[in-house]
């Protein structure tokens, strides 16, 4: 039997309220609140509220701090190694009434010339409107900064192109090292300039950190925002070459776009002026084997798989003498 008109209310985005005479055939209510989707108040069917899952993905140079950030977010130990592959880590957090528990993924992808195969393996299964991105660039080898974003900005373009509702942030680490080399003020500029054209480009944030003066506290600001919910405070716009830059994504523009080759063709041109660029080492192409290559080579347990090995190989010659 159809419900009358009388009998239905309209359904609204904000309350995503219907009522049981919105539902005609009686099994497929049976099974929407059997499997949890839908909850049954005085009558009325409200869509039942579900957990959620974000993710953070973090890319960047070889020593511009991945590690180091996500550990301090986690309040955990710092373990000063290079990340091979991919390194997981999440959080997670209760909701008040005691319901639900959200989960925070966060995602290291290690600085290397595969890192589009490994960000495709990290980002296929994910919702993008529940992915934000953190590029790590070391501000304190700007010889390098395009070779960085190069090799990450490229890879990123179909990520970006599936995730339209991501928020990226480009994160400049180091700046109290930049000081304390005394770049000249041209150097500093020009690298402020390249970054601030990227972000303004390409719809992303840009922020600067420096470990003195508990300057993560912007990183750790938007994370618990992102992750927790908490409010972000307000925090100035700093565009001055010689401090901690802050540009927040509401003033770089709102259209996503992905990098072109002549976008960084012209970034090259401009930032090579001030200061040449060289290629960064992590992101050469491994021709040899990764169990021979010297990137990847682990010395202490290379020998210890050797030790194993010796042993192994003696006791099977001890078990085939008569």
């Amino acid at each position: 039997m159809e419900p009358s008109s009388d009998q239905t209310v309209a359904h609204t985005a904000s309350s995503k309220v219907k009522r049981f005479a919105e539902y005609p055939d009686i099994w497929a209510t049976a099974s929407a609140l059997l499997s949890g989707a839908v909850k049954a108040e005085d009558g009325i069917i409200k869509t039942a509220q579900q957990a959620v899952d974000r993710h953070l993905i973090v890319l960047g140079g070889k020593s511009a701090g991945k590690t180091t950030l996500i550990t301090r977010y986690l309040e955990r130990t710092v373990d000063e190694h290079d990340t091979i592959g991919i390194s997981y880590s999440f959080l997670r957090k209760q909701r008040d009434d005691g319901s639900l528990t959200d989960v925070g993924n966060i995602w290291e992808i290690g600085s290397s010339s595969v890192t589009a195969e490994m960000l495709e393996i990290v980002s296929n299964p994910l919702d993008g409107s529940n992915v934000m991105i953190f590029i790590l660039v070391d501000v304190s080898r700007p010889e390098t900064l395009l070779s960085v974003m190069e090799n990450v900005l490229f890879p990123l373009n179909g990520t970006i192109a599936n995730f339209a509702d991501a928020s990226v942030w480009i994160i400049g680490t180091k700046f109290d090292r930049q000081q304390s080399l005394n770049f000249e003020l041209d150097k500093r500029q020009a690298v402020l300039d390249i970054l601030r054209q990227i972000a303004t480009t390409l719809s992303f944030g840009l922020l600067y950190t420096s470990q003195q003066n508990n300057q993560d506290a912007k990183v750790k600001s938007i994370l618990d925002n992102w992750f927790l919910g908490e409010k972000m405070p307000e925090f100035s716009v700093a565009l001055d070459a010689l401090k901690l830059i802050f540009l927040p994504l509401t003033l770089t523009g709102a259209k996503r776009q992905s990098v072109t080759k002549p976008d960084m063709e012209r970034w090259k041109l401009l930032i090579g002026a001030a200061i040449p660029q060289t290629e960064a080492a992590e992101f050469r192409p491994v021709k040899e084997a990764p169990n021979d290559a010297k990137l990847y080579a682990e010395t202490e347990l290379d020998e210890a798989f050797k030790l194993i090995a010796a042993e192994i190989k003696a006791k099977r010659r001890s078990t085939l003498r008569p």
